[in-house]
């Protein structure tokens, strides 16, 4: 299946110039997903990225899918993927030469991307690879880190986003908790290993090289700021709902002032599912109107009023359900878009391939592959005007076992080691205008690693974030200044040019259009600082069709595909609990900003970011895609099920808790059968077999219920894991808090007040990162950043405050 070739963009040539990390040499040492994705981040931007395989490849050369389903190494949709642009170098750790010949190259290397754990990781670590190689920054991205009492527990997708508190968020209580669909904590800690190793390239003319460790637990559970603070400020325990996974959205509510309609949730259209999400400032009136040219009932002057519509909810609601059912999704979208509704569909594949906005953007690349022909997969979730990461064709198994040793690259050397401590960003000014969460995600990720990010918000109403309780602001706001200054004044333009001009970096998630009326969009800010690096996130970018349409993370999670792989099997699809959208798009905002800076850092050059939230999610659900375009096959949800294994699931223990077991091989699986007290099991003929196993689902997966019920889930898991089979109790925010892994390797840290946080994902050798202030108050910082960057004399100060041009608790400074 595909498009037409003008909706597509085609691999660009190996002679494209200007990538942001054009000279560094990558070795990547890491296979399956999150270590690949790190390297096809490196390589996209330039970087030579030399993958290291054992003799039988990569594990994602047999994961498929694969054209025509033909079962071909060289042709695994996932590894063509995930390995664009790189070079394969086969080494087996038997022979001694090998050995040397990866020595050699990890001696040449700017960076070293490894994700051996356990005994894998025997062998040299960074102290002695450092002694040849000062300069080197290695990044290890393990499932549980390189330190606690997980770091050698056997680890799956589904075992992690158990442990990690995000498993539990979705899906009924009456039910087992909902695994949502693809691979998303391997794609987490794929970026983060991303933002640290550029990060530590960064500091490394200070410091040289270093260790970089992340682990996709962690890089799992910082996007859950908001729940977890659920518990460490107001004690809420995190808890599936109640909801009828077969039952429909819904809009008669009733609030503090009576009832009231806003339909949200899932919705049936003729043609499939649309996502309902209500927006305060949207026009319900003028949608109503229109919908009632098809459907006269609607247009009853009962509807016309907020408060006519809340007395008379459960009648409208029965009619606007009627009129989305006699129309495709498409429409419903459409209609709902123009009134400002944050609505979406959900897509499949096909929608993606076929989306208007997408073909503008021509997201879409295909790569040319002398084995699997042309592959049409996801490319770039952000545009940049002067780097853009580029997708190249993935190698053939060993393809340059005989290519020279790479040389060495010029920018290594320079670091002394004598200025441990400073924090990889440190003296990077990030001026950030953004708000909710995505933007803000972004941000934090920079002040974290030291950039001094200030916080730009309107004096009449601040960050929306401010208002959904004290989680998501305070999760994502730490570590900022903030100011409060009101945009559409004179003096306001004024100022904020003056602090643009003392920038390195604007970040900005406003809808399309805005910031060109405030006077702070790209043209704008580079006229005053040639140099900025300007990101905008928008939910569907800067450009198409549809980049004025507004989203909400929940609408990029339908719109990506994400919820059509997100139910119980034949239910209707389920949103996350998470609003993927929103921390996808933040991530990878900060991807492209180190990227970015990184290349100012070597030629001075800003750059425009332009980022679609859409394609951030997409960019992540990879085998949606490749899936259906090399097969016509469209992906369904299986919940926490494989299509080509078992058992995998979610079991029931005792006192409604859960544990994820996961069992990848027929040791795995004598294992299992051994802890049970039922080794005998191994003989039956019902399960000798990976593929009778699998047809004897259903019996298995009784025997095993029937077990664990009678155990609570870190029992089982600790079980289990005792006999190397891969589980993990499925915890609440309250759990992970409490987790002794998490608290073995810090991953709580208390702020001066003694307020609890959740650290970065990040491990550095030589910066200690941590959470050096609180979520700022509204303008809480106006006094520092007027007089102390800028220079603006304390009486224009206290003017600027009573003329309502800033908001702050300015006058309480002296």
């Amino acid at each position: 299946m595909s498009t037409s070739e003008n909706d597509i963009s085609t691999t660009l040539s190996t002679d494209a110039t200007g990538g942001a990390l054009d000279g560094l040499v990558v070795v990547e040492r890491a296979e399956g997903i999150a270590g690949p994705v790190c390297g096809k981040l490196m390589a996209g931007f330039g970087a030579e990225v030399i993958k290291v395989e054992h003799p039988m490849g990569d594990i994602s050369r047999k994961l498929g899918p694969f054209p025509n389903d033909e079962r071909n190494p060289e042709a695994s949709g996932l590894f063509l993927y995930l390995n664009a642009g790189k070079k394969s170098v086969v080494i087996d750790s038997d022979d001694p030469s090998h050995r040397e010949r990866l020595r050699e190259l990890i001696d040449r290397a700017d960076v070293l991307v490894d994700g051996a754990t356990g005994l894998e990781a025997a062998g040299p670590g960074y102290g002695e690879l450092s002694g040849t190689n000062p300069d080197l920054v290695l990044v290890s991205i393990t499932p549980f880190g390189l330190s606690g009492p997980y770091r050698d527990c056997a680890a799956t997708n589904l075992v992690v986003h158990a442990l990690s508190g995000e498993l539990g968020l979705a899906g009924s209580r009456h039910l087992p908790p909902l695994k949502k669909g693809g691979n998303l904590a391997d794609y987490h800690a794929g970026c983060h290993g991303f933002i640290g190793a550029v990060a530590a390239l960064l500091a490394r003319e200070r410091v040289g090289g270093q260790h970089v460790e992340v682990s996709h637990l962690e890089s799992l559970t910082s996007i859950l700021g908001a729940t977890m603070n659920g518990w460490l400020y107001n004690e809420n325990v995190s808890r599936r709902g109640d909801a009828d996974p077969w039952s429909l959205g819904t809009a008669a509510r009733r609030g503090e002032d009576g009832p009231y309609w806003e339909p949200s949730g899932v919705w049936q259209a003729k043609d499939g599912y649309v996502l309902a999400y209500g927006r305060s400032s949207a026009d319900w009136t003028g949608a109503i109107r229109e919908m009632s040219e098809e459907l006269p009932e609607l247009a009853s002057p009962r509807f016309t009023t907020e408060e006519g519509r809340g007395e008379h909810a459960e009648e409208l609601t029965r009619l606007f359900g009627q009129w989305v059912s006699e129309h495709t999704k498409e429409e419903v979208y459409r209609l709902a878009q123009r009134y400002g509704h944050a609505y979406g569909y959900v897509a499949t594949a096909r929608d993606l391939l076929e989306s208007p906005q997408l073909k503008h953007r021509r997201f879409f690349v295909e790569m040319e592959h002398p084995v699997a022909a042309r592959v049409t997969m996801p490319g770039a979730p952000f545009r940049m005007s002067r780097t853009p990461l580029v997708t190249r064709r993935a190698p053939l198994l060993g393809e340059h076992d005989n290519s020279p040793l790479p040389s060495r690259s010029e920018r290594m050397g320079r670091g002394d080691g004598h200025k441990e401590g400073r924090l990889p960003l440190e003296g990077l000014r990030v001026v950030d205008f953004t708000h909710i969460w995505a933007g803000p995600y972004c941000t934090r990720i920079l002040a974290d690693l030291g950039a001094e990010v200030i916080k730009v918000e309107s004096p009449r109403r601040g960050d929306g974030g401010r208002g959904k309780g004290v989680g998501r602001y305070h999760a994502y706001s730490r570590n900022k200044l903030a100011i409060a200054m009101d945009l559409r004044t004179e003096e306001g333009q004024r100022h904020i040019r003056k602090l643009i001009s003392v920038s390195d970096v604007v970040v900005e998630n406003f809808s399309v259009g805005v910031t060109g009326r405030l006077g702070v969009d790209y043209e704008d800010c580079r006229v005053i600082t040639p140099s900025i690096v300007y990101v905008a996130l928008p939910a569907f970018g800067r450009t198409g069709p549809e980049s004025g349409f507004v989203g909400m993370g929940a609408t990029q999670e339908a719109m990506s595909g994400l919820l059509s792989i997100s139910s119980y099997p034949g239910a209707v699809p389920s949103p996350t609990g998470v609003k993927y959208g929103d921390p996808n798009g933040g991530m990878l905002a900060a991807v492209a900003v180190l990227a970015a800076i990184h290349h100012r850092a070597a030629t001075g050059e800003g750059q425009l970011i332009d980022l679609s939230q859409r394609e951030a999610n997409i960019f992540t659900l990879p085998e949606l895609v490749l899936d259906y375009a090399m097969n016509g096959r469209t992906a369904e949800a299986i919940s926490d099920k494989r299509p080509d294994r078992a058992p995998t699931g979610l079991y029931p223990c005792k006192d409604d808790e859960w544990v994820a077991i996961d069992v990848e091989t027929d040791g795995q699986f004598a294992a299992l059968w051994e802890v049970m007290g039922t080794p005998h099991l191994v003989e039956d003929s019902r399960f000798a077999t990976p593929g009778e196993r699998k047809r004897n689902e259903g019996e298995l997966d009784r025997i095993i219920e029937a077990w664990t019920r009678e155990r609570s889930a870190e029992s089982t898991m600790c079980l289990l894991q005792d006999a190397g089979v891969p589980s993990g109790a499925v915890l609440t925010n309250k759990q992970v808090a409490e987790n002794e892994h998490f608290r073995a390797r810090g991953f709580f840290q208390q702020d001066a007040e003694g307020r609890v946080h959740l650290a970065a994902p990040w491990r550095f050798s030589k910066a200690e990162l941590g959470v050096r202030r609180f979520a700022p108050e509204l303008g809480q910082d106006n006094f520092h950043v007027l007089r102390d960057i800028l220079g603006v004399p304390e009486d224009d100060i206290r003017a600027m405050e009573r003329e309502g041009v800033i908001k702050g608790p300015v006058s309480d400074v002296s």
